[in-house]
């Protein structure tokens, strides 16, 4: 009685071990990566048991649905960012997980690209890495549990702080631009001391016309001159300041 016991127990304990030679995690070939794109173009993203069944008849390999479908969300559709994570991104995942908390399918409707799964790893990934530079050791599992709202808080702080200074940074590159156009336009003024001029062409600047060629008696025309106008090529003129070329004196009238 013993010995049929004991016979029934190692028989259980066999097919426990079968069933989790086929059914453990184990790692997916390239194959098996491309036989499932196929077979998801074939029966689309909702028959994950026709697709495992036809997946373990071609490599025997007795994946489940479940796996299945965590492979293809997780790392085979095409729709997937892989991509190192932007700023904004961190920004919009901290913001979220502080008003919904560890609700990933939640959050990653505010991340188009990014899985549910990804979510979560760069979560992790983020605050283990700000609990090392706090303590100086890896944290646990249970440290990061633990202190996960405090850890999320202050590296959400140093994100906001991270962006203000971008935006900062980028204002001020904007006015440094700005800053050299106006110089360039101050330089213009003194211009026929570096562009020579003929003596048939005018200087226009807005509706003012003058020629410096021109006597002290003739000191200025008005836009309503019956003249072609035509802009100039120069780097060192502002963008209102432009040539006109004058066939003869006489087209212009006191």
């Amino acid at each position: 009685m013993r010995s049929k016991a004991k016979h029934s127990k190692k028989s259980r304990h066999s097919l426990k071990a079968a069933k989790d030679f086929f059914t453990k995690r184990r790692a997916w070939s390239s194959q098996e990566d491309e036989a499932i794109r196929k077979l998801v173009i074939e029966n689309g993203t909702k028959q994950w048991t026709v697709i495992s069944e036809k997946l373990s008849l071609q490599f025997n390999s007795q994946r489940t649905g479940k796996q299945c479908r965590e492979r293809w969300h997780n790392h085979l559709n095409p729709g997937i960012n892989k991509d190192n994570w932007s700023l904004d991104e961190e920004l919009l995942l901290f913001e979220n997980h502080e008003k919904l908390g560890n609700k990933w399918a939640e959050i990653s409707k505010f991340l188009p690209g990014r899985t549910d799964n990804s979510i979560k790893n760069h979560f992790y990934s983020t605050i283990r890495k700000r609990f090392r530079k706090i303590k100086g050791i890896d944290g646990t599992r249970e440290d990061l549990k633990e202190h996960d709202k405090l850890l999320s808080s202050k590296i959400l702080s140093s994100l906001q702080k991270k962006k203000r200074q971008t935006q900062d940074n980028d204002v001020s590159t904007t006015l440094d631009e700005n800053s050299v156009k106006d110089e360039e336009c101050e330089k213009s003024e003194s211009f026929p001391e570096f562009m020579p001029l003929e003596e048939d062409e005018l200087i226009i600047t807005g509706h003012h016309i003058s020629n410096p060629f021109s006597s002290a008696t003739v000191s200025s025309y008005y836009e309503e001159a019956p003249v072609e106008f035509m802009w100039t090529d120069d780097p060192y003129l502002c963008e209102e300041v432009f040539m006109m070329p004058l066939s003869t004196q006489e087209s212009f009238h006191m």
